[in-house]
Formats: structure tokens, C-alpha cells, sequence
């Protein structure tokens, strides 16, 4: 699975393992599977996700892809745009979203539209 194997590129050892257990990247993926953004996997399968501020920021990285495609190549100026600045009033510390979205993207996975 793609979205894995950004988290064995980006952490070690313990640090995958608690990373793993973190419910953010996972509602980032229930929410593109949701909404029928990823091929040949139906839509509505995980209503739950809706609720998810973590499945939120999944999304609203996604629209930015959708329209300015280089920020696949660019994860800190796509995180700037998701989750604000540090220092900014409604900055967000992202936990694993993007990985999880960009890695998505980069393997050919989303339907992109």
C-alpha cells in the first residue's frame, strides 16, 4: 500500500510504530475512499469520516492538488496551505495527512477529479 510505505520512508523503528497508531493518517485515507477519490474503490463505504478534522485537512489538500498539481512536489508549501503557518492563529500541526495523500497521488491512486 502506498500510503505504508511513506511511513517507513519517514520514520524509524518505534517511530513507525506509534505513528501507525495515530488515527490521522487513517482518516485521511477513510475520507478519500469516501468520497470516491481513489480508483476502483466505491464510495460511501466510511460515513464516520465526515466528522474527522484530520479527513478535513485530507481534503482540502487534495482541492489543492487538484488545482496546482506541482504541490506534489513541494510538501512543505502544500502543508503551508493545509494546515497555516506556525504562528498563525489556526496553524494545525499536521500528523501524517499529507504523507498519506501525497503518497496516494504519486502512485497513480487517486481519480483526481
Amino acid at each position: 500500500m502506498p500510503g505504508t510505505e511513506a511511513f517507513r520512508r519517514s520514520y524509524a523503528g518505534r517511530q513507525l510504530e506509534t505513528q501507525t497508531r495515530h488515527s490521522c493518517p487513517k482518516w485521511a485515507f477513510s475520507i478519500l475512499c469516501h468520497e470516491g477519490h481513489l480508483k476502483a474503490i466505491e464510495s460511501g463505504g466510511c460515513p464516520k469520516a465526515e466528522t474527522s478534522s484530520s479527513a478535513a485537512y485530507a481534503i482540502r489538500g487534495l482541492r489543492q492538488l487538484l488545482k496546482e498539481p506541482w504541490l506534489a512536489r513541494n510538501r512543505r508549501a502544500l502543508k503551508s496551505r493545509v494546515f497555516g503557518d506556525r504562528g498563525d492563529p489556526d496553524h494545525r500541526t499536521p500528523n501524517g495527512e499529507m504523507e498519506v495523500l501525497l503518497a496516494l497521488w504519486k502512485a497513480g491512486a487517486m481519480s483526481r477529479g
